[in-house]
């Protein structure tokens, strides 16, 4: 049986600023080589098409474009070995994300605005600041006020006025002289009025004070409440960074990211390991950084811990001599944060990172090819 393999391009993907290629058996297309049979399963893709699988009757339909045929899998793969990027599902992306960049990823913590001071009551202060007028004791120094408020409301301005209108013998409210400066005048009831029976005193408008002291008092007031918001600003700021929430001072390791040997990479371990505050940071970190669906988020957290020749230096068991990362805390924490976000399976998680480890070499030469020209 003559097993040939096509190279494809799939049309319509959800992302328009990206096209994925692909090489099957062209068992897999249609007549008119424009419709795709794809397995649903993305983690038997590979096999099936290692193993020239037949397409069965669940599998899904893809419009698609051939863009050439070959008599074997490997002509096939070297034809789109210049286009791959990331492969994943038996897929490869044409156009890669761009690098990442910090300022793409970082979105500014929203910060609960504080709500301003209540309106400020003047109504003790006015009196004070009221300049004289014409009913001022100090156009009538040798005239006595007394004002009192009964039951008919009465002002009353002598002391037989107040014998007749209350039965009573009241001492008046003299005001100081003004020579000795501003004052608020005294009020003193007689002491054989009852509680009961008592009228009460209204209150009587102050001399009047420099205007410079009224505004002292309310700027001292306005200072006061400031510095209260203050305080509790620095407050909850305290409490935010003593539970690692709040990232007042960038953290000199993940300012290194991305790392770029195996001596760096082992330091961020045991810095996870030891340290919970660090660990709260990276763990936001990825939250963070998101993406288009599990298999982009795992891509671009990788992007953003590891250099291409790192990368290369890894592997997800450790063979041919390179770095295990199956059991890293650091992409223990970087699983746990798309998982939160996407729901992703550790299986799918898995084949993500192995296939991007695996592809490492191939972007850094095609990085260096691309800088070169």
């Amino acid at each position: 049986m003559n097993k040939q393999y096509s190279c494809i391009i799939f049309c319509n993907e959800s992302d328009v600023n990206e096209e994925s290629v692909a090489e099957v058996p062209i068992t897999w297309l249609d007549e008119t080589n424009t419709i795709c049979k794809w397995p649903p399963s993305p983690a038997l893709v590979s096999l099936y098409i290692n193993r020239y699988k037949t397409p069965m009757d669940n599998w899904i339909s893809y419009n698609v474009k051939v863009t050439a045929t070959f008599a074997t899998l490997e002509e096939a793969r070297n034809f789109n070995k210049g286009e791959s990027n990331v492969s994943c599902s038996g897929r490869r992306l044409v156009k890669s994300p761009d690098i990442y960049s910090p300022d793409e990823f970082l979105e500014p913590r929203k910060v609960k605005r504080p709500t301003l001071p209540p309106n400020i009551d003047h109504s003790n202060i006015r009196p004070l600041v009221q300049s004289y007028n014409e009913d001022s004791p100090e156009n009538y120094p040798d005239k006595v006020y007394t004002v009192l408020q009964g039951p008919n409301r009465e002002c009353i301005e002598s002391e037989d006025d107040i014998s007749e209108a209350s039965g009573y013998n009241s001492e008046p409210i003299s005001y100081p002289s003004m020579e000795s400066g501003p004052h608020v005048a005294s009020v003193s009831a007689p002491a054989d009025i009852s509680k009961e029976t008592r009228p009460h005193v209204a209150s009587v408008r102050a001399p009047d004070i420099p205007k410079e002291t009224a505004e002292s008092c309310l700027n001292d007031r306005i200072i006061n409440l400031l510095l209260d918001i203050k305080l509790e600003i620095g407050t909850l700021t305290n409490k935010l960074t003593e539970q690692g929430l709040l990232n007042v001072e960038s953290d000199p390791i993940l300012e290194t990211l991305p790392l770029k040997n195996l001596e760096d990479f082992r330091s961020l371990e045991g810095k996870v390991n030891t340290d919970p505050i660090l660990k709260k940071k990276l763990y936001k970190t990825y939250e963070s950084i998101g993406g288009n669906g599990s298999r982009d988020f795992v891509i671009r957290c990788l992007k953003r811990s590891f250099t291409n020749e790192m990368a290369e230096l890894c592997s997800w068991t450790g063979q041919k001599d390179n770095y295990k990362v199956a059991d890293s805390p650091v992409l223990k924490l970087l699983y746990m944060a798309v998982k939160k976000t996407t729901g992703v399976s550790e299986k799918d998680f898995e084949i993500c990172v192995k296939d991007w480890l695996r592809h490492a070499k191939q972007r850094k030469e095609r990085m260096l090819k691309k800088n070169n020209e």
